[in-house]
Order: C-alpha cells, then structure tokens, then sequence
C-alpha cells in the first residue's frame, strides 16, 4: 500500500506524511550527517569522518554490528584529539535523527 503525501505519517507523529517523514526521505544519510555535524560551524574533518565510516558500514553490510561499529569509531575519533568529546555529542545527533522521525 502506497503512503499518499498527506496520509497520517506511519511513524505515528500525528502529523501529515508531507510533512514529516516525506521530508526526511528525500534527503540523503549523507546530507544528514553533513547539517549535524556544521550547525555549528564544526570540524569538516570530523563530518567526513562520519561519511565515510556510514559508506564503508553499507558497503560491508555492518548495519547492525554495532560492537564492530564501535570499536572503528571509537579509534577513529581518538585520533581526532581535542574533538573526541565535540564529536561524539554530534554522533549521537546524527543517530538520533537518522532513527528517530522529525528529530
């Protein structure tokens, strides 16, 4: 069954598909993660960071392997020095609204 556009959204948010998820499905993981991490003009280094750990977990199908996930992240920011804490603020930010609709 297709959603029409202004359908409740599925996601239960009360409010119309156009509105909520319709929105978050045209954009892309990537763009996403972009906005979150430079709302407040942070580190590109840590947006590409993020990109392209997201790329290389689709390409290697490790959604859902969070132990793994885990493990390269954490290496991976701790080598970002100063910007470990900064980022893992942003990362929860980019999961959250990878997750959760309208977030």
């Amino acid at each position: 069954m297709k959603i029409g556009r202004n359908d409740p959204c599925p996601c239960g948010s009360g409010k119309k598909y156009k509105q909520c998820c319709l929105k978050r499905m045209n954009r892309s993981e990537y763009d996403m993660i972009r906005e979150t991490v430079t709302e407040n003009q942070s580190n590109d280094k840590i947006a590409d960071l993020l990109c392209n750990l997201y790329r290389y977990m689709n390409e290697k199908q490790w959604m859902g392997a969070c132990h793994a996930t885990c493990a390269v992240l954490y290496v991976a920011l701790k080598e970002l020095g100063e910007m470990w804490n900064y980022a893992l603020e942003k990362l929860m930010q980019v999961c959250l609204r990878l997750t959760i609709p309208g977030y």
